[in-house]
């Protein structure tokens, strides 16, 4: 089993929020019959996250998970031991990082020279994990989110059949609740260009009464699986939408159908949105998230086709509706200007 799990690669980014990721690797680290490659990306943090990791591998620095609920708490606690060998490499430096197959060391640590988004982060640490490390299977996973003990086994069980799948996902619950669910999977209406979570705010023994594959639209991005034959036949995740909608383009670029297996006995708890700050109320939602949502949107209408990009059009204009009853004039120009670009298909940070 050892050799089957150095086929596997675990991708966490972490952006000025590593009290998050260090949880989430202490998480990670302990997961049972687990010995894959964790390959941890800090995005050009402006704090002082990569001192942090490199004070928790030495064994200098512990940290406290957030969570008050004992069964969460025994997902990170005791600290696994220490110290932790770790290989550290620029991103810079990634083309003469290569034969590092035969590595020893479960933990790769790559420093990028700018953050280009959720999706080039990504990227960064697939490119090393399949370049490199020779990994076939990359589990992306959110740094706010904390796997259950195992989670691992349970993904692994999809990927031991001769068919296996391109893309998988696996069930989120609620870090702070965690009996309750966030989803199995996102579902997307291609009429109106609106996404929701299947299963959200579903309790725990509901969701145990599933089978262990309930199929979804695609897999959400907290904690998604790709084979590199995915990768082969589409390439890396689309890095001009700089956050949000990412998973959703990379199986649009697939093609019918929209469909994905969810694994919802591997469960993760995932905190939700800590790193962006996104928020459902609109009187007090970030700017700039809000204008990635909406230019974002209307990027994925491009790539389905014409009539899929009018009906989004339509249904922007109603938010943007919503958006002047908020009374919050930034959100009504920054829409208006997200709702162009997307039209005009402008990408990237803005």
């Amino acid at each position: 089993m050892k050799g089957q799990c150095l086929d596997w690669a675990i991708v966490i980014v972490n952006w000025n929020n590593w009290p998050d990721t260090l949880e989430c690797l202490e998480g990670v680290m302990r997961m049972d019959s687990c010995h894959a490659r964790v390959i941890l990306v800090d995005n050009a943090s402006t704090d002082d996250s990569v001192d942090r990791f490199l004070l928790w591998t030495r064994g200098d620095l512990c940290i406290i998970p957030e969570s008050r609920d004992n069964m969460v708490i025994s997902l990170v606690m005791p600290p696994i031991d220490k110290p932790l060998a770790v290989t550290y490499i620029s991103s810079d430096c990634l083309r003469q990082a290569v034969d590092l197959d035969k590595c020893e060391n479960r933990f790769f640590l790559i420093t990028a020279s700018e953050n280009n988004g959720f999706a080039a982060g990504n990227n960064i640490g697939i490119r090393f994990a399949l370049e490199s490390l020779g990994c076939k299977i990359f589990w992306l996973v959110n740094n706010d989110a904390v796997p259950q003990r195992n989670a691992f086994e349970e993904l692994q069980r999809v990927y031991e059949f001769p068919t296996f799948p391109m893309m998988c996902g696996t069930a989120i619950m609620d870090y702070h609740e965690p009996t309750k669910v966030q989803s199995c999977g996102g579902l997307f209406d291609f009429y109106m260009g609106l996404a929701s979570h299947k299963f959200d705010g579903w309790d725990i023994a509901s969701l145990d009464e599933q089978p262990a594959i309930v199929k979804a639209t695609y897999p959400v991005g907290a904690s998604l699986v790709v084979h590199r034959d995915f990768i082969s036949s589409v390439g890396f995740m689309n890095e001009g939408l700089f956050l949000y909608y990412e998973e959703l383009s990379w199986m649009v670029s697939k093609g019918m159908p929209f469909e994905v297996p969810i694994a919802t006995k591997s469960r993760v708890y995932h905190k939700g949105s800590s790193s962006t700050g996104f928020s459902q109320d609109l009187k007090i939602r970030n700017a700039t998230i809000d204008y990635y949502l909406i230019r974002n949107r209307l990027l994925i209408g491009r790539q389905l086709g014409l009539f899929n990009l009018l009906c989004f059009v339509a249904a922007t204009i109603v938010g943007l509706g919503k958006r002047l009853m908020s009374c919050r004039q930034v959100l009504v120009l920054g829409g208006l200007r997200a709702m162009v670009d997307g039209l005009m298909g402008i990408t990237g940070r803005r």
